[in-house]
């Protein structure tokens, strides 16, 4: 029995994502995400099931408003493989929306996901890209509407996300007053100081300061 999931991790290693094909990719989605994500009761015609999802009210209820945003990923821009694991990089590209989204008040609601891969792409660093997005999506309850995977020279994640928030009380930049109080999470400056790090602009780096690494990696 070892020596048949040896053979499994090893096949699993060598076969990339034009090998696996757009169906096989999808069952791999709905094996990593939880179905309370994929198939939730406010959706009525959940993702993977047509052309695209169809929200219910019992998602947006009449005092709510509607808030998206949305950001993209694109390697060498935005972030570097040789550095970087794809979990960590499914991680962050789902928080940095979420941050987009809690910055104006709002819940995340659900996302639509556009990742763009070369198909010599191990389809096991596809796998553990969906787990980093997945925990994620896990930890802030993000239903996935849907998305699209395509061919691409170089790697890109493109991540739509939807929130709600009670109408009338969305926060906006242009909504500031004197004596607000303004609330962030962490220490500003962290990631920053990660990043530094991670491109070793940085010399003479103690060991108990390269935790700094972790908001960078993951915020």
């Amino acid at each position: 029995m070892e020596v048949e999931n040896f053979m499994n991790l090893l096949n699993n290693k060598s076969e990339t994502v034009a090998d696996t094909g757009e169906d096989g990719i999808l069952d791999m989605v709905r094996r990593i995400f939880p179905e309370e994500l994929l198939k939730p009761d406010g959706v009525v015609i959940p993702t993977f099931y047509d052309d695209a999802a169809v929200l219910g009210s019992d998602l947006i209820k009449d005092d709510q408003e509607l808030v998206i945003t949305s950001d993209v990923l694109v390697e060498e821009a935005d972030f570097i493989l040789d550095w970087m694991s794809y979990f960590d990089l499914g991680y962050k590209s789902l928080m940095v929306n979420l941050s987009d989204i809690a910055a104006m008040g709002a819940k995340p609601l659900g996302m639509i996901v556009v990742v763009g891969l070369p198909d010599e792409t191990p389809i096991m660093q596809l796998e553990s890209f969906l787990e980093g997005m997945k925990e994620a999506a896990v930890k802030h309850s993000v239903i996935l509407l849907g998305g699209d995977l395509s061919e691409s020279n170089t790697m890109f994640c493109n991540i739509t996300v939807l929130g709600t928030v009670p109408k009338g009380t969305a926060l906006s930049r242009g909504g500031a007053c004197e004596n607000d109080i303004i609330a962030v999470t962490g220490y500003p400056g962290e990631a920053r100081a990660g990043l530094m790090i991670a491109l070793n602009e940085v010399s003479n780096v103690r060991s108990e300061e390269r935790t700094l690494l972790n908001p960078f990696f993951k915020p």
